[in-house]
């Protein structure tokens, strides 16, 4: 079966588009065997590495070639800053080429697809499920395949999971780490590096350890570890949930920060605002909050996120029996 995944990743984008694409590749080639896999985006070299480090036989192509497909999976939007951007002609023009088409979509409303076409949406917010052309829900939720193995994992409650994705400057990583070195009870901060960012260069309070991580094949030994994971968004976000992790939101977009609020609303985590308009202070307000709401954060968020939402989107990748079995 050909499988050409359609998404971006680079310093405007982040990795987390890739990230949940390498993980579908993977399950699908699992469930059916060998997959002839194509990428086609916009891919900055550590994202185009990582890439070939996972799937060494998959091509890469540029945005613009449209190739011949059985499934394309799209997960991109058309405008990196806006949630509910749609890139609607491509997704058309990619449509035409393949036999089905599965749209991911990461925001709140459902893009205009063809007839033929089957969009799967996640976020809160968001229309209610209308099979067969459109699925809708917690179930599924990004979430690595890994992720519950990791439940269990006694948690280190002065240890904090830092992760902020792709962003275009480190400012939001020395804000976190100002507002984390006012807590003598933390003892030790784990920062998650995306591949698509240059590493900062953190100061830790002097009672603290950093320890800096990048490239690895599952952040669930972090998250199950941590006493809670501050974060934009994106994938981990889910993944936090699906292991009980208690999750701090720093939206470092407008988008983030919708998105940030209606999982504060459904009580399954902190919004600590927009990092462009807080500071250290009112930070580790929010800090503080999420760790007196923790075990609280702890029960409810597995509860909502089972984490077998990838393997439901392998399923319909696979097949309708597949998905049944998924």
């Amino acid at each position: 079966m050909r499988v050409s995944f359609v998404c971006n990743g680079d310093s405007r984008t982040g990795f987390g588009h890739v990230a949940r694409c390498l993980q579908l590749a993977q399950l699908g080639t699992a469930a059916l065997g060998t997959l002839e896999v194509a990428f086609q985006g916009s891919y900055s070299e550590a994202a185009a590495r990582r890439i070939r480090e996972v799937l060494p036989d998959a091509a890469l192509r540029p945005e613009e070639t449209v190739a011949d497909a059985d499934v394309a999976v799209f997960d991109r939007l058309g405008d990196p800053d806006e949630l509910n951007s749609h890139a609607e002609a491509l997704a058309a023009r990619v449509a035409d080429r393949t036999g089905r088409l599965i749209y991911i979509a990461s925001g709140t409303e459902a893009p205009r697809l063809p007839d033929d076409a089957l969009c799967v949406g996640y976020q809160p917010g968001g229309p209610g499920s209308a099979p067969p052309a459109l699925l809708w829900g917690w179930d599924y939720a990004p979430v690595a395949p890994d992720i519950r193995s990791h439940r269990g994992t006694v948690r280190d409650p002065e240890r904090v999971l830092v992760a902020l994705g792709g962003n275009r400057d480190d400012a939001p990583l020395h804000l976190a780490m100002a507002a984390l070195a006012r807590f003598r009870a933390i003892r030790q901060i784990d920062v998650l590096l995306s591949p698509v960012v240059e590493a900062a260069d953190l100061q830790a309070g002097a009672h603290q350890l950093v320890c800096r991580h990048g490239n690895l094949p599952s952040v669930g030994p972090l998250l199950a570890r941590a006493g809670m994971v501050i974060a934009s968004f994106g994938n981990l976000t889910y993944e936090a949930l699906a292991l009980g992790t208690p999750v701090c939101l720093l939206a470092q977009k407008p988008f983030q920060h919708d998105l940030a609020r209606a999982m504060a609303d459904l009580g399954l985590a902190v919004d600590a605002g927009m990092a462009d308009d807080t500071d250290d202070a009112a930070l580790a307000t929010a800090i503080a909050r999420t760790r007196a709401l923790a075990p609280t954060l702890t029960e409810r968020g597995p509860a909502t996120v089972d984490g077998l939402g990838l393997q439901r989107i392998a399923g319909l990748i696979a097949g309708p029996h597949c998905a049944e079995d998924a």
